[in-house]
Parts: structure tokens; C-alpha cells; sequence
């Protein structure tokens, strides 16, 4: 995701992040980062930020796809949906 926002300070970004109740915004509660942050690392992904001031900030959050087997992956693809399975 990516915006074209104020962005955010070197500051803020190294030292409040993603800490729950930290934010740049005057109605904002501080805990959208921070929780997005717990749930991608819970299912081993995860979330990464750039911001530049003035400019805004892109958001990327990354979630392995679980191993399955070949039969599974084949057995549980849905209508329409084309894909490469490469081992």
C-alpha cells in the first residue's frame, strides 16, 4: 500500500513505529501499525515501511504461503484461477 501523505519522520520511524499508542496523526489511536505488525509476525511474515516527508509512504507486508503438497495445492484451486507450481 502506498499513499502520497505527509509521510513520516526519520525520528519517529526509528524510535516509535510500532509501538502501540505512538502516532502522527491528532485522532489516530497508535495501534493500527502495531498490531498489523503482531499479526504478520505470528503467521511468520511480516511488515516494512518507507516514508519519505513530504512525499508519503509505501507499506509492505509480507506472509509465506504454507507448504503443501502438490496433490493438495491441485485438489483445492479454484475455478478460474490459473497457476505455475514450481518444485
Amino acid at each position: 500500500m502506498a499513499d502520497d501523505g505527509k509521510g513520516i519522520s526519520r525520528d519517529f520511524m526509528e524510535k516509535e513505529l510500532f509501538l502501540p499508542f505512538h502516532t502522527t496523526k491528532g485522532t489516530g489511536l497508535g495501534i493500527g501499525l502495531f498490531q498489523s505488525k503482531k499479526i504478520m509476525e505470528a503467521h511468520e511474515g511480516s511488515i516494512h515501511l518507507r516514508s519519505v516527508e513530504g512525499e508519503g509512504t509505501t507499506v509492505t507486508a509480507t506472509s509465506p504461503v504454507p507448504h503443501q503438497s502438490v496433490e493438495s495445492q491441485t485438489s483445492t484451486q479454484p475455478k478460474g484461477v490459473d497457476w505455475h507450481l514450481e518444485e
